[in-house]
């Protein structure tokens, strides 16, 4: 035991003699000298002998005999000056939509209570930096760097830049903080085949950084298995597995492309509100969930969802459990005879459970119609190759989580489908957000990209997927990518844990719940 502590920091005593001591901060810089005193007793030998025998030793030495001998020392420490190096993480704003100029700052923290300073004003790449001691920075970009980054063929690494922020803590301790800023206005929001997906004043847009915390966000976060370890989970592009490629496909049509009826008979009803029967711009052999990019070599799988963005009239069509007896291929023997029954009965037909149409440009609940457990749309919410391309992403990200660890729905969402009977189970529609001090150090530039997404904008549960499976997964475009960036982001967003998130109140935002998606402004 000790019976005298020690002044100057803490110290621990185990049983078999050995202590370990640490030195509070405020002797980092210039050392101490610390004292402590230790009692050593052998009162408690009377429980090393077991049976009868460790009975009788405990009432004669425990109870009625001598509680045994003890002996107290003091212990002397000598603790000599030492210092941890200061940690930091950025904070980055969005770009001046006139003038491209990003404010932001690092945060930096010292284990041992030092006075932190900042620095790294710099001409960089791309602009010029100014950082203040507080660790505040200004980042204006030049005008030629405008102009390439905002020009249509502008690459990734033309729509951002870097510089280095050094935080010193005056012991000669001093660290350096990577910032990664984006060069051009991109408070414009981006097109997918020259349509916004969605108007900016929507959730779909909405910036979250600032949106309190749940109440039960770590409730919900220990359901999801943060806890247990749970990571991201990223699927989409690359090779087939089991014959089938992860993520969502999505075909694009011209404006002229002729529209057909589709048969709704693959669900327990023809009709009902996930229903809009009217006739769909399906293209000849299109690519249909976990199919490859060209649909060769590789079968439907998943919930064979069918989603195609037709051009001009930036109109989402989502159709979900589809099924062709001639144009759609096989996935097994049952499968197989199902096409076959199709094939005589409805010829080259599409035929489908369920099916909806969203335009794009307009922020109200479609009358009738859905494609997922929560009756959001696809488009605003998948990543996509250009949004690598970019260098930033400016919607929200959708997720799906096991359908089995959810419980009811909240907005934006409209349903849900999970099966959980826990009270504290997670509700469709819930939106994650990446905390502002997860490090992105060691990340690639792709990553970072996504991350960034992840806490701007959030990501929201929209659908659930197989049961007891801990994390969330990140809903991406299957068909489209190229390059290996996709691949190492995948990789790395795998190593990302979900006690890195926040359960956020995006509920705040709605202008009017019942009628659409719709937000007051978050413009910060």
């Amino acid at each position: 035991t000790i019976p005298g502590k020690p002044t100057r920091g803490t110290a621990t005593v185990n049983p078999d003699g050995t202590f370990s001591y640490r030195a509070d901060p405020s002797v980092a810089a210039t050392g101490a000298t610390d004292t402590f005193r230790v009692t050593v007793s052998d009162a408690a030998s009377g429980f090393q002998l077991h049976g009868i025998g460790g009975l009788i030793n405990l009432l004669t030495l425990g109870l009625i005999g001598s509680p045994g001998d003890s002996s107290t020392s003091t212990v002397t420490v000598t603790v000599t000056a030492f210092n941890n190096l200061p940690t930091g993480y950025a904070i980055v704003g969005r770009p001046d939509p006139v003038t491209g100029v990003v404010r932001g700052n690092v945060v930096g923290s010292d284990a041992d209570a030092d006075q932190l300073t900042y620095s790294g004003s710099a001409n960089t790449a791309k602009g010029a930096v100014i950082v203040t001691a507080a660790g505040d920075f200004t980042y204006t970009p030049t005008s030629q760097a405008l102009q390439i980054a905002t020009s249509p063929t502008a690459a990734a690494a033309d729509r951002q830049d870097s510089f280095d922020v050094a935080i010193d803590d005056g012991r000669g301790g001093m660290v350096a903080v990577a910032v990664t800023v984006p060069v051009g206005m991109t408070d414009i929001l981006s097109t997918f085949c020259g349509c916004t997906l969605m108007p900016a004043d929507t959730v779909f847009h909405a910036d979250v950084r600032n949106l309190p915390v749940l109440a039960k966000s770590g409730t919900w976060l220990s359901v999801l298995g943060a806890d247990r370890g749970a990571t991201l989970r990223a699927t989409w592009g690359g090779e087939p597995w089991m014959g089938s490629i992860g993520g969502m496909p999505v075909n694009v049509v011209g404006a002229s492309r002729p529209a057909e009826r589709v048969i709704f008979n693959r669900g327990l009803s023809t009709s009902g509100p996930s229903i809009d029967d009217r006739p769909y711009a399906i293209p000849d052999y299109p690519i249909v969930e976990g199919m490859g990019s060209a649909g060769a070599g590789t079968v439907p799988a998943w919930d064979r969802h069918l989603l195609v963005f037709q051009e001009g009239t930036c109109i989402s069509q989502e159709l979900y459990n589809v099924a062709n007896g001639i144009e759609l291929p096989a996935n097994g023997i049952g499968d197989a005879l199902a096409n076959g029954i199709y094939a005589s009965q409805y010829g080259s037909a599409w035929i489908a459970e369920a099916g909806v149409r969203y335009d794009m440009s307009d922020p109200l609940y479609p009358a009738i119609g859905a494609a997922n457990a929560s009756r959001l749309p696809y488009l605003p919410l998948i990543l996509r190759p250009d949004d690598l391309e970019r260098g930033h992403i400016d919607h929200m990200l959708g997720i799906v989580i096991a359908k089995d660890r959810g419980t009811g729905y909240t907005w934006p969402a409209r349903a849900g489908d999970g099966t959980g009977t826990n009270p504290d189970g997670v509700p469709m529609g819930t939106v994650l957000r990446l905390r502002a001090d997860f490090d992105m150090t060691g990340y690639s530039p792709a990553t970072q990209t996504i991350l960034r997404a992840l806490q701007n904008h959030g990501a929201v549960i929209y659908d659930s997927g197989n049961r007891g499976e801990d994390g969330a997964r990140v809903l991406g475009m299957s068909n489209g990518w190229t390059g290996t960036d996709h691949i190492t982001a995948q990789r790395e967003l795998e190593r990302v844990p979900l006690t890195a998130f926040d359960a956020v109140d995006v509920m705040s935002l709605a202008l009017d719940p019942s009628a659409g998606w719709m937000i007051r402004s978050t413009v910060t």
